[in-house]
């Protein structure tokens, strides 16, 4: 392989470790930072007074295991909470089944359309569910649990990007001082 070859490829590798390395790092440092920020325990709160974006478990919602929907690697549930029965929208990662006990996770600020769930996630209630008043979600993603998962994951494909930077920096002064041998002096 030609020298200048070498600065190609190694420069390549370079790049994309390092764009690997910044765009994983940075996933890392949210989740990071939202796990160092949880309290030990989830707030309990009933849906109406619960504050959006914050880790808590509704101590009145009432999910309806009849509407489970699953989606795009998610299951949906239609649930209410609080004395005037807000509809909320549960969202769980993965296939997951009703869930028996008290959930906790956080709601998103504030609501969404059935419209808009089945045209952007592909979700529909069927029968009387399929149109009603406006949702609040609440998801699991919320949660130090869901904090950690994303930790396992990324963490080692940040340590690759690394890797990918310290071979394409080791590879690319090689191929600069091997390119530099070969045309000479001057």
């Amino acid at each position: 392989m030609s020298p200048g070859m070498r600065v190609l490829l190694h420069g390549a590798v370079l790049g994309a470790g390092f764009l690997l390395a910044m765009l994983t790092g940075q996933v890392s440092w949210r989740a990071w930072s939202s796990l160092r920020a949880a309290p030990a325990a989830p707030l309990e709160a009933s849906v109406e007074g619960a504050p959006d974006g914050r880790w808590l478990r509704p101590t009145d919602l009432a999910i309806r295991c009849d509407t489970r929907v699953e989606s795009r690697g998610f299951t949906y549930f239609l649930a209410e909470g609080g004395p005037s029965r807000i509809p909320v929208v549960v969202l769980l990662v993965g296939s997951e089944p009703c869930p028996a006990a008290p959930v906790d996770g956080g709601f998103f600020p504030g609501r969404i359309t059935r419209a808009w769930l089945r045209e952007t996630f592909d979700v529909a209630f069927g029968g009387a569910d399929a149109e009603g008043p406006d949702l609040k979600l609440f998801t699991r993603t919320i949660t130090p649990e869901y904090d950690r998962k994303i930790l396992l994951r990324v963490l080692p494909l940040m340590g690759f990007g690394l890797l990918m930077v310290a071979v394409g920096a080791r590879g690319l002064v090689r191929a600069l001082r091997a390119r530099a041998l070969t045309r000479g002096p001057g």
